[in-house]
């Protein structure tokens, strides 16, 4: 049995790599973590907009796709309902309560929709590690301070580790702990961020899921 090894507790890495333009951010991803050592099975969520979801599903049966143990499948509008309600990230309740309808298929939604069921779908799920591409796309600014909050808590409170690949990277600079960069060589270095805020999150509030949203169907 392969042993998974850490290589880091709650930390948010951004990759700074603006020289090296890849067409697929995933690779670079799984690449980096196996330059660190780590063999085997990865356990890592991913989110990257339509490339992390099925678009001819519902909204409801992408999240529960990683959101609910397979245990739990039978049933699985009720236990989606249980699994969001003990959630205890108020920023990743406000983000799922901005999705909307979850019976909404994929390809009928709208593009700030779907980026932010990419987002739950990954910060939702227990993974050890998650991915995420371009987490700002298609969110308006108040989404985009709810997404790193809710990073920040998934980090702080649930000792997950997020990686970033953002486009815009200034905008991610300031919850960012390390900054990824590769060399000419090819060599991954992890450096910290020097201007890095340790201060811990102050919850302001109690965002509640509007479950009237979620309509039986079948």
């Amino acid at each position: 049995m392969t042993t998974l090894r850490r290589i880091s507790y709650q930390n948010i890495c951004l990759f700074d790599d603006t020289d090296r333009q890849s067409s697929n951010p995933l690779k670079d991803f799984i690449f980096y973590l196996k330059s660190t050592g780590i063999t085997g099975l990865i356990d890592f969520a991913y989110s990257n907009y339509l490339d992390s979801l099925h678009p001819k599903i519902s909204i409801k049966d992408n999240l529960i796709l990683d959101a609910i143990p397979k245990s739990l499948i039978k049933d699985n509008l009720n236990n989606f309902k249980q699994v969001v309600s003990e959630v205890k990230n108020p920023y990743l309740q406000n983000l799922i309560h901005g999705i909307g309808d979850i019976n909404t298929n994929i390809k009928d939604a709208s593009p700030e929709t779907i980026k932010l069921t990419s987002l739950v779908k990954a910060l939702l799920s227990e993974h050890e590690y998650i991915f995420l591409v371009n987490p700002n796309e298609y969110l308006s600014d108040k989404y985009i301070k709810v997404v790193k909050s809710c990073i920040k808590y998934e980090v702080e409170n649930n000792l997950k580790t997020v990686f970033i690949k953002a486009d815009v990277k200034e905008l991610w600079c300031d919850i960012s702990t390390h900054f990824i960069t590769r060399d000419k060589d090819h060599f991954y270095n992890k450096s910290k961020n020097p201007l890095h805020n340790k201060t811990q999150i102050k919850t302001q509030y109690e965002p509640t899921y509007d479950f009237t949203l979620i309509k039986k169907t079948g």
